[in-house]
């Protein structure tokens, strides 16, 4: 263990994390030795000592911990860095409160130290630093619920001051999509649980859901948005949108196909918009064509793009504007690329007919 810490890329976290200032850097470290004796981890490590970073090998708790919290760690930026969503809004706050203080931070270590191993790794195979681009979408999140509850508020700053202290400069930059009113209230709360350089990093998007796609994929490439869209605590055959929630759906396309979709919107009148749009890589930069604009649609929807004029990935958005509790349902989802078909044309005409009569596309049905 003591030599993997005294290899290059965690005594470079640490430099760095500390501004270049060796004798700070060494004050931090020191710190760093004295939790991990404190919390144990050398009897811990043999749990995710040598792992590989896949879901399926990373141990039960830190599986559940990254279920409730909505969490999705298995994509990478087109340079490198590991890409890592979470979907607060989405987040099970009451089970992960059901845990004890020891349980979620056992877990919470455990996770944080085979991410770092791993980090670690590819650091030494690249040359350089590999960190974390990480995305929080906060659509959905009720700020009264985080902010209003003592418990939750302490164990953020458990969570917090643990990676602070023993994984440094792991993170690259920190996404916040979808920002819900209240916002400032809860950025009151945290900002002062960050130190200057993490606070440097973090990246505000403005607009709604069906503004970021084209400023996230700047961020992430289109691998975030995969990342994002697989990051859901429903099953795909059935999906809740809470109201001022937004859920996604993505499909690649080669150049030269048509991608299609088609599913069952149960929403009252006007509260459930969807968007689709086609974002493609062109020059090291991405496009986003607009291919169905935001509508309000209910009952049954399909619809198809053009034929993609390069590879690109088709993102669809749906978003319940809904202030209060009512909640809509997608169902019957399906995505697909398939061959340009005698039938496209109609097949616009029918989403756009749903769109602009919900009610009527859905009596008919």
């Amino acid at each position: 263990l003591f030599r993997s810490l005294f290899q290059s890329p965690p005594w470079f976290r640490f430099l760095q994390g500390n501004n270049g200032s060796v004798p700070e850097a060494a004050a931090h470290f020191r710190r760093m030795l004295r939790w991990r004796e404190d919390a144990g981890m050398e009897k811990k490590r043999p749990l995710v000592e040598g792992k590989p970073w896949r879901m399926d090998a990373i141990p039960s708790g830190c599986r559940s911990i990254l279920r409730m919290m909505c969490a999705d760690a298995w994509s990478y930026t087109p340079d490198g860095q590991m890409i890592w969503i979470q979907r607060d809004g989405r987040a099970e706050l009451e089970k992960i409160m059901t845990m004890s203080d020891e349980g979620l931070l056992h877990s919470m270590a455990l996770l944080c130290e085979l991410r770092q191993d791993h980090l670690d790794a590819w650091s030494e195979d690249h040359g350089r630093l590999i960190k974390i681009v990480q995305v929080r979408d906060l659509s959905g999140l009720s700020i009264s619920q985080v902010v209003r509850s003592a418990p939750i508020m302490n164990r953020l700053r458990s969570v917090l001051s643990l990676v602070n202290t023993a994984y440094p400069e792991s993170l690259q930059k920190l996404v916040l999509l979808n920002m819900p009113s209240g916002f400032g209230l809860l950025w009151a709360a945290i900002k002062p649980l960050l130190n200057a350089r993490i606070q440097q990093k973090v990246i505000f998007i403005s607009g709604g859901p069906f503004e970021f796609p084209e400023e996230l994929v700047a961020v992430t490439g289109s691998q975030g948005l995969e990342a994002l869209a697989r990051c859901t605590g429903e099953s795909r055959e059935d999906v809740v949108v809470p109201a001022g929630a937004a859920e996604y759906a993505c499909c690649r396309v080669p150049l030269g196909r048509v991608a299609a979709w088609s599913f069952q919107a149960a929403a009252p009148p006007d509260y459930l918009q969807f968007k689709a749009v086609l974002i493609v890589g062109r020059g090291g930069s991405h496009e986003v064509e607009e291919v169905f604009p935001a509508a309000a649609v209910t009952g049954r929807v399909l619809g198809h793009s053009a034929p993609a004029e390069a590879d690109g990935l088709l993102w669809l958005t749906w978003h319940n504007t809904g202030r209060w509790s009512q909640e809509c349902v997608i169902s019957q989802l399906v995505v697909e690329v398939v061959p340009e078909c005698e039938n496209a044309s109609r097949g616009r005409e029918s989403l756009a007919r749903a769109a602009r009569h919900p009610r009527n596309e859905r009596d008919r049905k």
